[in-house]
């Protein structure tokens, strides 16, 4: 209603035109998002939902284009990459589709050293953490292990299986440890 009464507010046509992306009506969304473009606004946001608009409704070549620009304003943008991966493999820039794809992947995936940072740091939160659930301690502490392969986790292990008095897992975790313990 209120676009009947303004028709040039971009915020209130963004909104709108999101919407319809949204709602998966794309052809109303193109052309709510091209009459923007056509009023000056290059915005991150109308860039990448009229890249998206225009993908799903099967225009990969506009689709790119626009994408292109949204990846120019926001180069780090894992959504961003992952449509202009896909808008490139469908036109005629396949090779670009890929690289795009391998650099989100890139961007998105996290790299070894932080995943095992992150599981030390989420089993030195259980460890002051009384009440904490012990099955959950327990998976953090093996899965820190396959990580960095610290035997001294398998100590860990086996104590938090002591306390829930499951003494045979407690058994199996304790000679776990001392089989890799240096022998000096």
């Amino acid at each position: 209603t209120y676009r009947l009464t303004d028709t040039l507010h971009v915020d209130v046509n963004r909104q709108n035109a999101k919407a319809y992306c949204m709602l998966k009506d794309y052809k109303t969304a193109v052309s709510r998002y091209e009459a923007l473009k056509a009023m000056g606004d290059r915005s991150f946001t109308t860039l990448y939902y009229l890249g998206i608009s225009q993908y799903c409704d099967n225009w990969p070549y506009g689709a790119r284009d626009n994408l292109l620009k949204a990846h120019e304003k926001s180069p780090m943008d894992v959504n961003v990459l992952y449509y202009l991966a896909k808008s490139c493999a469908r036109s005629s820039w396949k090779a670009d589709g890929v690289a795009y794809m391998k650099m989100a992947l890139d961007i998105a995936t996290p790299k070894d050293s932080l995943i095992t940072s992150l599981y030390d740091g989420l089993v030195e939160c259980y460890r002051y953490y009384p009440k904490a659930a012990p099955y959950e301690y327990i998976e953090a502490v093996k899965k820190l292990y396959s990580l960095n392969k610290k035997y001294t986790l398998l100590y860990t292990i086996a104590g938090i299986y002591d306390g829930q008095k499951d003494y045979a897992n407690a058994v199996h975790y304790y000679e776990k440890y001392m089989a890799l313990v240096p022998k000096d």
